[in-house]
């Protein structure tokens, strides 16, 4: 399909219209570069030369609400248009040390070539003009994806922002894409500098989430890993030993990069993608402090939920994500103890207790299942054994933490005052429920507990 037929018709009409008004008028970035891939755009750039800001803004209004949303970059969009930036060309020059600073001159009757200069990679330096069907392309964008190659449009500009080291590890996630060598290093000097320091954490952040929402995670971080970039508690997993019959591949890092590979691949039956992909990567960060010299690494769950605590809120701050994560780390081995061991269903539904309103039975696991296959080694036996747990359990006693059948007016018609011993009796009655005692017999055994002043 091509490529002015993926956008929808209103969008087709404003373009139509622009060109009607004599302006040269491209579908430019991220758009061409994924119809090239053979994937549909969702969002289009359209940069529109030969046209002064105020006869732009006054076309675009001829089709509803219309505002200039980046004002420093003079791009604009139609609130009926969601999916659509449009802008001018324009220059950007950096005048200081941080991400924000650069100069902006947007001239209307830059070339193209001058225009794409300030583009990251070629395969994103790539103009459609829409009614000629041709690709204006002074880059060779369209032979780097053709070669499978990330190359940066040129070392000086590329340079100027920082976040582009995090760009192409993304990238490099998404596409399966080689880096060219000489980009590889302009990023490794980006990193000695110090200047990924400049970003902030939400530019950071959503860099993070397209690299691990993407098809292949690993190739991304280990762009990372090349680079210098690494946060430290990834960093540490390379110089962790791993027992060599459970994990081949030396170090911790090498089962890490499997299992997200592996999650990628089922991330869509999770509740929380972006939360299954990042206890994926997290699992194993409480290994570097609990390995010893044999390679086992004893409490490792327990450390690794405090360190992926550390982690979620250096790169995301957001607390429910930060829970999801950590219960999931806290919790990786769990399902596979219980499914080759012999335990009582008290146990089961206390296990679901705890990761009640954290995570989900299901995300356990297939996280668990992508920790076995990241091992390198036959776990056939085990994977059959956790599905067999799998089916049996959860029919006999359902997937989710039952409900309380005592709450806190119950204790307080016993007597007792609120305060820390309505909370600790709570717990007690929520016990004694998930070890089988019905709602009448769990308050006679809290009444007795207060008559004799156990309580």
């Amino acid at each position: 399909m091509e490529l002015m037929e993926q956008c929808s018709p209103l969008l087709q009409r404003v373009l139509t219209y622009l060109h009607d008004k004599k302006a040269k008028v491209y579908l430019v970035g991220g758009c061409v570069r994924d119809h090239l891939l053979g994937i549909r755009p969702k969002d289009f750039d359209i940069e529109v030369y030969g046209m002064r800001e105020a006869d732009l803004f006054a076309a675009l209004k001829q089709f509803g609400e219309c505002d200039l949303v980046g004002k420093q970059f003079g791009i604009y969009k139609l609130f009926k248009l969601p999916e659509a930036d449009f802008a001018l060309p324009r220059r950007e020059v950096l005048i200081g040390s941080k991400h924000r600073d650069f100069a902006i001159e947007v001239d209307p009757w830059l070339s193209e070539k001058e225009a794409c200069r300030r583009r990251d990679f070629t395969m994103n330096a790539i103009l459609y003009d829409p009614f000629t069907k041709s690709y204006v392309d002074p880059y060779d964008g369209r032979k780097d994806i053709q070669a499978g190659i990330i190359r940066a449009v040129d070392p000086h500009t590329f340079s100027e922002d920082p976040l582009r080291v995090y760009r192409l590890a993304q990238f490099t996630a998404r596409t399966g894409f080689k880096v060219e060598e000489a980009t590889r290093r302009l990023c490794s000097q980006i990193v000695a500098d110090g200047r990924l320091k400049s970003l902030s954490k939400e530019r950071i952040r959503e860099e993070y989430t397209k690299l691990m929402l993407a098809k292949k995670p690993s190739l991304g971080l280990v762009l990372m890993q090349e680079v210098g970039m690494l946060h430290p508690l990834l960093e540490a997993l390379i110089h962790t030993h791993q027992r060599p019959d459970y994990h081949p591949g030396g170090s911790a890092w090498i089962p890490t990069l499997l299992v997200v590979d592996e999650a990628s691949q089922v991330k869509h039956l999770t509740s929380n993608p972006l939360g299954f992909m990042l206890s994926a990567l997290l699992h194993d960060v409480g290994k570097p402090e609990t390995t010893d010299d044999f390679g086992h690494a004893i409490g490792h769950e327990v450390i690794g939920e405090k360190r992926a605590r550390q982690f979620m809120r250096a790169i995301y701050g957001q607390k429910k994500l930060e829970n999801y994560v950590a219960m999931n780390v806290y919790c990786h081995l769990k399902l596979m103890v219980y499914a080759t061991s012999s335990i009582r269903d008290k146990t089961y539904l206390k296990f679901l207790a705890l990761i009640n309103g954290k995570t989900t039975l299901n995300d356990l696991y297939y996280l668990t299942m992508c920790d076995a296959r990241g091992c390198q080694t036959d776990v056939q036996h085990s994977l059959q054994a956790l599905d067999r747990f799998m089916h049996d359990y959860p029919s006999r006693l359902g997937s989710t933490a039952p409900q309380p059948l005592v709450n806190g007016s119950d204790v307080m018609a016993l007597g007792v005052q609120p305060g820390p011993q309505v909370k600790a009796l709570l717990q007690e009655a929520y016990d004694l429920q998930l070890g089988g005692h019905q709602r009448s017999g769990i308050l006679k055994v809290l009444k007795r507990r207060l008559e004799d002043g156990t309580e």
